[in-house]
């Protein structure tokens, strides 16, 4: 009776000691082929910006620390950027470099820089705020919120 318990006791060690292996083996796999990493799956994803329209791959977080957005105005109107504020990590950027008028439909290049701890290729969250005079209306300090996120380069 012992000696079937005894091949019992190694038909189950060598079948789960088989599975274990191959669970092993497919795990490195995937590992070398960068499933498991989590960059592969940040995305580059603009959210929010209303009245303004931030171009597909228009901006560049980089590891300098250094903030380049492309913004198109879609407002009804004329209008002027007085300042932007961007927050990253407990850091907060303020540029308030005045636009000069931008037109229904134009487009205009925000640059900042400062940031500091950045590496290249850390994802990153950037809230951005656009605070802008609508030239129509003559309302002043308007503002206009949103997020970027991507991997620094």
């Amino acid at each position: 009776m012992s000696r079937m318990k005894a091949q019992t006791a190694m038909e189950y060690l060598m079948i789960y000691g088989w599975a274990i292996l191959i669970v092993i083996i497919v795990s490195a796999a995937l590992f070398s082929l960068g499933i498991f990493d989590y960059k592969t799956y940040v995305q580059y994803t603009s959210r929010g910006f209303y009245g303004f329209h931030v171009l597909k791959g228009a901006w560049e977080f980089s590891s300098g620390g250094n903030v380049m957005l492309k913004v198109r105005n879609t407002h009804s109107s004329d209008i002027t950027i007085t300042r932007v504020e961007a927050e990253h990590g407990g850091q907060t950027l303020i540029n308030t470099t005045s636009s000069g008028v931008i037109s229904s439909g134009d487009e205009y290049i925000i640059v900042m820089t400062g940031f500091s701890d950045i590496q290249s290729g850390d994802p990153y969250k950037l809230l951005v705020s656009i605070f802008f005079t609508d030239l129509e209306t003559n309302i002043q300090d308007l503002q206009s919120s949103g997020t970027l996120t991507g991997i620094t380069t």
